[in-house]
Parts: structure tokens; C-alpha cells; sequence
């Protein structure tokens, strides 16, 4: 998001709600990275109060060659 071509992307792929397109898309998916300190529970806390119904699922991993691990996550709406 802090990247100058963010807006320009979003536009060029019709998204007006990245949060939302995260699981009404099949072709947006969130890249996390998977670390010691810290989970990604807020992430499933904030999709279970702003869109009920709505689950975060890892549809894969991937480790880079530096050796950081990460999800690629797509969400899924059970309603």
C-alpha cells in the first residue's frame, strides 16, 4: 500500500475494497509473511468483525532463498 503504484494498480484491476476482494476475487490473494514474534491472528480477527462469515485460508507456502517462509492466503466467504 505505501508503494506509488498501489492506486494505479488497484484501478487498472477494478478494486475499489482490497479488504473485500480478498475473498469476492480469485485472482487477489495476500502475501504473509510467517515469522516468530507475531501471528496473523489479527488478520482473522479483523475479517470476523468487519465481514462475518468470511475465513482466511492459506492456499500455499513458499520459502524464499534467504530462508523467510511465507503464506499465501485467499479468503472465503461461507454465507
Amino acid at each position: 500500500p505505501n508503494s506509488p503504484w498501489y492506486q494505479h494498480k488497484m484501478e487498472k484491476e477494478d478494486i475499489t475494497d482490497i479488504a473485500r476482494a480478498l475473498y469476492e476475487d480469485d485472482h487477489v490473494f495476500l502475501i504473509y509473511q510467517v515469522v516468530d514474534f507475531d501471528t496473523r491472528d489479527f488478520l482473522d480477527d479483523y475479517y470476523a468483525e468487519h465481514f462475518p462469515g468470511t475465513s482466511l485460508k492459506v492456499v500455499d507456502t513458499f520459502t524464499s532463498s534467504n530462508g523467510f517462509v511465507y503464506e499465501i492466503i485467499h479468503g472465503e466467504n461461507e454465507s
